[in-house]
């Protein structure tokens, strides 16, 4: 038998994911909060999924990132403030993050891979990328955007909800960049013409949004007011992509207080202030929603294209095999000289050890692993129970 660790098998088809929103906007805050909440609710290896970082690296960056929350959370008992503009840097680099929900199909492990890719926020905006290394960089991106089947675009619900005056809504626009990132959007749904078997779905997610728990249809009409032309735009180039509106929550215990408007020309922003709200424990909302629409729409793809896949798991049994041939084939030819030398009685010897070995070789095929593409397709598809009914499909147009 093959040893648990060794016998583990990747999908052959990687899921990629993208994010695509101006600096500051909490790209990072949503894919760590993300990633922690699917690894407390997939927690049963047996029956169900788990969820493991694809890397030690990766790991640490997801728990440093969900350090800084917490320490924001204690910050915020006194209060803090959240500064949106143009000049923030936001991450200094391009991230890829990798993970895997792993499913047991009998004595096999098998892993449904997810990529995503998480980018400085200001790099949307063609002038913010001055030098050569950050347009090298800024194509990588765009080459993960393109194959992405998921894109997610994080809404500072604060910017939408808070402007009062025709001044606030302009400051607004410029911090949402709604024009570089409308266009990225529109780009990743010209990819997707023509792929009418394949599954992509677009997510316009606003976070911060605690404090606007009673005003959800408030919210939607202002993220419509800024979005829905995209949405109406991506629906006209590509029907069959899925969009979706969710909410989010990504600390729950932390709400918007007040803000301050800077309308300077070159120089807007908006400084946000929160305050706690209950008893100061973390408590998202919906997150562990999104991971489960992810899953589901991975066993969705899966299940369209599992006959183009091929499901076969070689592991050590196979190499060991292979080790065991080229040792029989040395035995074989030791004891073909000796047939020979034998005479007729040790040509008849030879001819049955070469039965013998076919014999053997057919068995070891047997034994190698396979597994059934349905046994993780429907793994993945049950997470549609656990998907709840937070993310709403848009209807704009």
């Amino acid at each position: 038998m093959m040893a648990k660790k060794d016998n583990v098998f990747d999908s052959p088809m990687p899921f990629n994911i993208s994010l695509v929103a101006p600096s500051g906007f909490g790209k990072t805050t949503l894919l760590a909060t993300l990633i922690q909440e699917a690894q407390n609710k997939f927690t049963d290896p047996k029956n169900g999924m788990t969820v493991v970082c694809g890397n030690q690296d990766d790991e640490k960056r997801i728990k440093q990132a969900n350090e800084e929350l917490h320490n924001a959370i204690l910050a915020g008992q006194a209060g803090y403030t959240k500064k949106v503009s143009p000049r923030l840097a936001g991450s200094a680099d391009i991230k890829k993050f990798t993970f895997y929900l792993q499913h047991q199909c009998g004595d096999v492990t098998v892993r449904q891979p997810f990529s995503i890719m998480d980018i400085p926020g200001g790099w949307i905006n063609p002038k913010n990328r001055i030098s050569e290394t950050m347009n090298a960089k800024w194509e990588e991106f765009k080459e993960h955007l393109h194959s992405s089947r998921l894109l997610f675009v994080p809404i500072d619900a604060t910017l939408v909800m808070e402007w009062t005056t025709d001044k606030e809504r302009a400051t607004a626009v410029k911090l949402l960049d709604s024009n570089s990132t409308n266009d990225l959007i529109k780009e990743w749904a010209q990819y997707r013409k023509g792929e009418l078997e394949r599954t992509s779905a677009l997510f316009f997610v606003p976070i911060k949004c605690e404090k606007y728990r009673n005003k959800s249809k408030e919210l939607e009409e202002r993220v419509k007011l800024f979005y829905g032309n995209t949405a109406n735009q991506v629906h006209d180039i590509c029907p069959h992509i899925q969009q979706y509106y969710i909410p989010l929550e990504t600390l729950g215990c932390v709400e918007f207080s007040h803000g301050t408007w800077e309308m300077e020309e070159g120089k807007e922003a908006f400084q946000a202030e929160f305050r706690m709200a209950g008893n100061g424990g973390r408590r998202t909302k919906n997150v562990d929603q999104i991971f489960s629409m992810i899953a589901y729409m991975a066993g969705e793809e899966l299940q369209k294209i599992k006959n183009k896949l091929d499901w076969k798991v070689y592991g050590k049994e196979v190499r060991r095999s292979c080790l065991a041939s080229v040792g029989s084939f040395v035995l074989g030819c030791v004891i073909g000289v000796v047939g020979v030398l034998l005479g007729p009685i040790g040509i008849v010897l030879y001819i049955l050890y070469i039965l013998l070995l076919f014999i053997i070789n057919r068995r070891h095929r047997k034994e190698e692993y396979s597994v059934s593409p349905d046994e993780i397709i429907n793994a993945l598809l049950r997470q549609k129970e656990n998907s709840g009914v937070a993310a709403g499909r848009i209807t704009w147009w």
